[in-house]
């Protein structure tokens, strides 16, 4: 995709509706990672004599000063679109914000009827929200605007190609089990076939079983970087528990 206008959107909605089924945080966490995955692969070739360019003849000078700047701001601009995302869908569903989970409970609304009963005020906003996109990324204020320099975007590309064509059957059927496991807990929640924590664990235990993880050390790594989104977390679930137990609803 080369149109900057479209990638902001994109990421918008993308956002949103990951956002609509998780945590806005997690969902933060993952967009952050996916920046810092585009800069470390231009901080590899800036840095090494790796040469990803279309003739073979890259000039690392032209990586550096402006070039890189240009790049920075680029992706920070998405990461803001993003969280913006994340509150835009955070706010349409039982379980995008934890005080949702609380509202929904004293007006007994299920997931479904969470969405009916908001949808006349959050649709309007994520519409609003997409315009506020577009209006940023013409009028180039706040730091938006800023596109992708060519030489990184071909960087990138070839990049990904590389990768691509390394990857294993194996790796590919994780991402299988990942997309299918996503899809389920969008039909658990959607159909509110459980309590949202056992739709949770039940699909970790299924993500963990097909992709043959059956050492806990495996799994060390995923919750040591989890441990500062779960603070926060905790810490709005108490400022909820607050809320309910002062009957300010």
């Amino acid at each position: 995709m080369k149109s900057k206008m479209s990638l902001s959107i994109l990421f918008v909605i993308l956002a949103a509706a990951l956002s609509a089924f998780l945590d806005a945080l997690t969902v933060t966490a993952v967009l952050i990672s996916v920046g810092v995955g585009f800069y470390g692969v231009y901080h590899k070739i800036h840095s090494s004599d790796l040469d990803l360019d279309d003739d073979g003849t890259l000039d690392r000078e032209q990586l550096s000063g402006e070039t890189l700047e240009q790049f920075r701001s680029f992706l920070r601009s998405l990461i803001m679109h993003g969280v913006v995302g994340t509150a835009l869908g955070g706010v349409m569903t039982l379980v995008g914000e934890p005080q949702n989970l609380l509202i929904g409970e004293k007006m007994g609304w299920d997931f479904i009827e969470f969405f009916k009963q908001m949808d006349v005020i959050t649709i309007p906003v994520f519409f609003a929200g997409i315009l506020t996109t577009i209006f940023l990324e013409k009028s180039k204020l706040f730091g938006f605007g800023a596109k992708l320099p060519d030489v990184a975007r071909v960087i990138i590309m070839n990049y990904t190609i590389i990768e691509d064509e390394k990857r294993t059957d194996k790796e590919k059927y994780r991402l299988i089990v990942q997309a299918t496991a996503m899809v389920l807990l969008v039909i658990g929640l959607g159909l509110h076939l459980a309590p949202v924590g056992f739709i949770g664990l039940a699909l970790i235990i299924v993500q963990t079983a097909f992709m043959g993880i059956t050492d806990e050390n495996q799994l060390g790594h995923a919750f040591e970087e989890a441990l500062p989104f779960t603070a926060l977390l905790v810490v709005f679930f108490v400022i909820v528990a607050m809320i309910h137990d002062q009957h300010l609803f």
